[in-house]
């Protein structure tokens, strides 16, 4: 019990800054920003026993890294896709319904990795990916991720269409 009461106050302060996060129009900012909450949520999945969401977050976190470095490696996009599905796959404990972070992993690298994808697609691939960490939410008993990655959703469906 009091596994599943921490990891959701740790959702909620990693989900706060997110929803700012969410509010970001420029890439590199995006991605020097989830840093912290990324961070917590790698703990929370771990005392929530969301072990695949432990593995995307921290591969998640290494992604944004060699981004903002602009290190230069070789199918870079198609590296961090396979140790997703591998390493995601290896640690889900959820069933169907935990291979949700992967799907939203592989969503995430796609266009964070390809530069000409505008910000109206980044926005609703950000929106899509949230609505894949709401459901995955409920299912490790992370309520507080549940109304935030939603809130989430609705913010990026926002800011995508917003002038």
């Amino acid at each position: 019990m009091n596994e599943i009461l921490i990891g959701n106050i740790l959702v909620l302060i990693a989900q706060i800054s997110t929803i700012y996060i969410s509010t970001r129009r420029d890439r590199e900012k995006i991605l020097y920003t989830q840093f912290f909450p990324m961070t917590l949520l790698t703990v929370s999945s771990f005392l929530l026993k969301g072990y695949s969401a432990v593995a995307i977050d921290l591969i998640e976190i290494f992604r944004n890294i060699v981004i903002l470095k602009d290190i230069k490696i070789k199918y870079r996009e198609y590296l961090f896709m396979a140790a997703t599905i591998i390493l995601g796959t290896y640690f889900n404990n959820r069933g169907l319904l935990g291979l949700l972070p992967v799907v939203a992993n592989l969503l995430q690298t796609y266009v964070l990795m390809n530069k000409n994808i505008g910000m109206k697609y980044l926005k609703l691939t950000f929106a899509l990916s949230f609505l894949c960490w709401t459901i995955y939410n409920y299912v490790i008993n992370s309520y507080v991720g549940v109304v935030f990655n939603f809130i989430n959703v609705l913010v990026n469906l926002y800011e995508a269409f917003r002038k």
